[in-house]
């Protein structure tokens, strides 16, 4: 490193440096000529701006090279190089790029979820990460792009669009991948539209038996009751699991797999209702009790009229 920062001070003239109006014309006269190794002594010193330059420049290729301690275990890290001679040139302006195919050319967009290819699941293009269930798509080749109707549970992160204002975009939790956007009609959650373009070439499909599927899905929400308290769970929720529709079509195979209570859509939504239930239960006994605060001294005073 310290060769290569010798022959950048070397090779940078006066015209570079002039070119580049780091400093002006009656400084460059006044600077002392730089000896051919790049060494500073007193009588030959090298520019303060130089310095700041190639210091800045270090620092930025350490950034670049090195993998960022603020990164969450899991995480799959590359540099864009890596990225870009892993990925094909499609995948890689997709999700590195956040560039969607032209209409109606992406190899998903014509995909209808009928017969064995309504069983499987979408996985990231650049980690392989499960994104979404082949039940969710929209399987309607006139919107030009692959569209789904929700995404699955924690394996991706919403992000706010600045730019435009009116757009959601969907990332990949694990490598930051690009996969798509929905479009925003309102506030929150339940103004975000049902629908996500996804670009064809940010995904790919892998076909699997539904037991297979459903054990993929119950991985996935395990995964998000997992997350770190400071990654919000709105953020990393895809909406609704996937397992709502896929179940309809699978009940035979839940039953001839053995498949436990647990894995149905009622046995998650009976464990979210027990615990939302009991919340509820402790919330009126509180009540009863007499409670605290400006809801007991409202009590009181109402008793003693």
């Amino acid at each position: 490193m310290e060769s290569m920062v010798h022959e950048a001070r070397s090779s940078l003239t006066t015209s570079t440096i002039l070119a580049e109006g780091e400093l002006g014309k009656a400084q460059i006269a006044q600077l002392p000529p730089m000896s051919p190794q790049g060494t500073s002594g007193s009588s030959r010193r090298a520019p303060s701006a130089l310095h700041a330059s190639l210091e800045k420049e270090r620092l930025r290729a350490k950034q670049i090279l090195e993998r960022p301690e603020s990164l969450r275990d899991g995480k799959v890290w590359m540099t864009e190089g890596m990225w870009s001679y892993t990925l094909s040139p499609a995948a890689f302006a997709s999700l590195r790029r956040k560039q969607f195919e032209p209409p109606f050319t992406g190899p998903y967009c014509e995909f209808r979820p009928v017969g064995p290819m309504s069983s499987g699941i979408f996985k990231c293009a650049g980690c392989k990460l499960p994104v979404f269930a082949a039940a969710e798509h929209c399987g309607d080749p006139t919107r030009g792009y692959a569209t789904f109707r929700s995404a699955i549970a924690g394996c991706i992160e919403k992000k706010f669009n600045r730019e435009t204002s009116t757009e959601i975009q969907y990332h990949c939790i694990r490598c930051d991948g690009f996969l798509g956007t929905t479009l925003m009609t309102g506030f929150a959650d339940d103004g975000v539209s049902g629908e996500i373009k996804v670009s064809s070439y940010s995904i790919v499909f892998e076909p699997m038996p539904f037991a297979q599927v459903s054990q993929v899905l119950r991985d996935c929400a395990k995964r998000e009751d997992a997350l770190s308290p400071t990654v919000s769970r709105r953020g990393s929720s895809g909406g609704r699991t996937p397992l709502a529709s896929l179940s309809r079509r699978s009940s035979s195979a839940h039953s001839s797999s053995g498949v436990g209570d647990d894995a149905t859509p009622s046995g998650q939504s009976n464990r979210k209702l027990s615990k939302k239930l009991s919340r509820m239960a402790s919330r009126q006994a509180t009540a009863e009790s007499g409670g605290s605060g400006a809801a007991a001294l409202i009590r009181r005073v109402s008793s003693r009229n």
